[in-house]
Parts: C-alpha cells; structure tokens; sequence
C-alpha cells in the first residue's frame, strides 16, 4: 500500500520537474529563471496543501459516505485540469529535444547556417502551448456542460428472426447512471425528459443505477418514477450496484443494501432481472428479455450466471440480453449462446476521447475491445451504451452522456 503511495507520487514529482522544464523553454532569458522556478513550485505547494487539507476534511466530515465519494471527484477535477496540459506540454518538450538535434546534425552534415531551425523548434513549442491551453479548456467545458450534453443515438436492428409483430418495435436503452455523482436532480431530469420524448415502446437500463449504496436513489425517487412505457421497463445490477466498492460492517448489511435497491426500483413499477428472463408479446408472437447480475472479468467480479438466466428459453426466439459488461459478449453469448442482440454500458467511453459519426477514439479501448457503438458477427449483435451519468470525474470530454434508441425491423426470410 505504502509503497504504491511512494511510486505514484515519485511519478507525480518527475512529471512535475518534466513540466517546469518545460515551461523554462518559453523563456530564453535565464535572468528569469529563477524568478519561475520560485512561482512554479510554490504554486505547486499551495495546491498540494488545498488538495490534503480537503481530503483531510472529508475524513473528518460526518458527511454520508455517498457524498464523501461523491466530493473526492473535485480533486480528481483540479488534478486533470492540470495534469493534461502539462503531459502535453511534457510530450512536445521531449520531441522537441529529438528534433533539435536532428536539426543539429542535419546543420553539421550539410553546413546550413541559418535561424530557421531555431524558428521552427520556437513554433514547436508555442503549438504545443496552445494545444495545452486547448485541453485545459476541453476539461473545463467537460465539468461545466459536457456531463449534461446528452446525445440520442439512434440505430436500427434487422433481422429475419425479429417477429413482423414487432416491426418498427422502439427500445429504449440507458446505462450507468450513477445517482450519487449528481448534487441535484437538475442534469437527471434533463436526460429523462428526453429520454421521454422519444415515446419509446420498452425502456431498459443497463446497470449502474448507483455510486455504492442504494440510499443514492432516495433523493431522486420522484424523477425516476416518471420513467414509463407501454411495454414496460427492465434493469438489471452492474458491478457498482452490487456494492463491492464500500465497506459494510458484515455480508448481512451487503445484502440489505442490494435487496433495499431492488426494492426501490420495483416501488417505480421497474423489472429488476436478476438471472431470469421476462416475455413480451405482441399479438401472437413474442420476443425474450434476459437480465444477468453484473458479469465481468477480474478485477470486476461475476454475479451473473447466464445459463441459470437462459433457463427454459427457446433458441428459435429473438432474444435480447441484458449484461453490464461488453466483455461478457465474447466470452460466453458471442458463437456459444442463442442471443440476438446485447446491450451493455460499463466503459463510459473512459468520459474522455473523441466522437463525430463512426470515428470514435478513447482510451478505454486499451482495456476493451468493444466501448461503444453497434458491433455485428455471426448475426450477433451488441450495443455499447457511452453512459448517462459519470463517476470519478465530474465531467465529460468529448463522450457526451447517451440515450440509445434501437428501432427493430422484420427482413422476410429469404427462401
């Protein structure tokens, strides 16, 4: 524990020296170096102090533990507001170094004496200021507007084991909510009210209602039971409703907290899924829902059991699977299980890359093959909802909170 403690801040403290680095470059006049290095680490010391100080008040605080955890996404703010731009400019400095001396060695190798290679390591180094500059801002238009800068993804289903019945049949799908994070019920009512102008025929939620503890939803009761739609609305837990992520005094508080979190979301007339299926019939055909417990790889633990969930389920039906995890998708539904469509959430998107059309680009994708979108094989498909709430970081860059709506469409079989 202790020893993480001391890697993470001796990374912090090269990355710090890096930057100040850095900035010298932008001052060729040495006189003022030192005057810099005096306002650059004290500036650094005083926000250190802010940041230790506020985590020693919360510790202190008698603040409900929801609210605790929900107050440490200020700190998680105020470090990537400064550490992105400094990482930039900490990446232009060394490439900076690089070009210089192949700027050198070119000078040496073809005796070329002019300016024009310092110009150009100068206008390097302003770039990248002014791409620093650029994410500071992104950061800050990410805290204030992004995570309430809803988007309406809309994608269509086809297929020839869709019941004609349920041609044109609208679902409605949101995903990681995470009441917790909001202060106040300003953002959720935004997002449900569009939501309900979408006049979805079935809404579903894809877990992650909450930060850890059911207690999350008590405020937001009145928003959420004006959630309706004709053919109802399913949910299903994701790896923080189950509550991994607190400490209970035993396993028997555990699970009153999950049983107390069902039970909200049962009062507002809700389907909670846990490892069974439901049926939805129009006329005479009908297509299945299938809700897992939250499914996932290490270090996320696996609650879900699709094969209990499946029980009894014909493979000639449209099926529909409900699993928080897009992980789950290739290692047992994908080429192993008679499951037509997935949705999923959990990614986030990281809450952090770049969206316009089908280009999309995050970090997550390091860690998860499928993010976010539509992903089709063997006439499977899953859909990766981005999220609607967000957690750690109180804010969105460039992955707007989504609202998926999927429209299914009946092909004729083809003879």
């Amino acid at each position: 524990m202790y020893l993480r403690f001391i890697v993470f801040f001796a990374f912090v403290f090269l990355l710090e020296f890096l930057a100040y680095k850095a900035v010298l470059k932008f001052f060729p006049n040495k006189s003022k170096h030192t005057f810099i290095k005096r306002i650059y680490w004290f500036g650094l010391a005083v926000l250190i102090t802010a940041l230790v100080a506020y985590y020693l008040f919360l510790q202190m605080s008698n603040l409900p533990d929801h609210i605790q955890f929900r107050s440490f996404f200020i700190m998680t703010g105020i470090f990537l507001l400064t550490f992105i731009p400094k990482l930039i400019l900490i990446l232009f400095s060394l490439i900076y170094y690089i070009i210089g001396f192949l700027l050198w060695l070119l000078k040496k190798i073809t005796y070329i004496k002019s300016n024009l290679f310092n110009r150009f390591r100068k206008i390097w180094m302003y770039t990248g200021l002014i791409i620093s500059a650029f994410m500071f801002l992104q950061v800050v238009y990410g805290m204030v507007w992004g995570k309430s800068n809803f988007e309406v993804e809309e994608i269509n289903i086809s297929s020839d084991r869709i019941p004609s019945s349920f041609d044109g049949f609208r679902i409605a799908q949101i995903s990681d909510i995470h009441l917790g994070s909001f202060k106040n019920d300003k953002i959720l009512r935004k997002g449900m009210g569009m939501l309900m102008a979408q006049k979805p025929d079935l809404i579903v939620l894809t877990g992650d209602i909450v930060n850890n503890e059911a207690i999350e939803i008590e405020e937001y009761k009145e928003v959420l039971s004006l959630l309706e739609a004709p053919y109802g609305i399913y949910s299903i837990l994701g790896n923080h409703d189950m509550g991994d992520y607190r400490r209970w005094y035993n396993e028997r508080e555990k699970n009153c907290n999950l049983n107390q979190l069902v039970a909200y979301q049962e009062s507002f007339g809700w389907k909670v899924l846990l490892n069974n299926h439901d049926y939805i019939s129009i006329n005479n055909d009908s297509i299945v829902i299938i809700g897992v417990k939250n499914w996932g790889k290490p270090p996320f633990k696996t609650y879900g059991n699709l094969t209990e969930a499946r029980e009894n389920v014909s493979s000639n039906i449209f099926s529909i699977l409900l699993s928080h995890d897009p992980s789950h998708w290739t290692y047992e539904v994908l080429f192993k299980t008679p499951v037509d469509l997935t949705l999923s959430g959990h990614t986030h998107g990281f809450q952090f890359g770049f969206s316009k059309g089908n280009f999309r680009i995050s970090p997550v994708q390091l860690k998860y093959k499928h993010w976010s979108g539509l992903y089709e094989q063997n006439e499977q498909y899953l859909y990766v909802n981005r999220g609607f709430g967000y957690i750690g970081f109180a804010g969105r860059v460039g992955m707007n909170p989504e609202i998926t709506l999927i429209t299914l469409n009946h092909l004729d079989s083809v003879p």
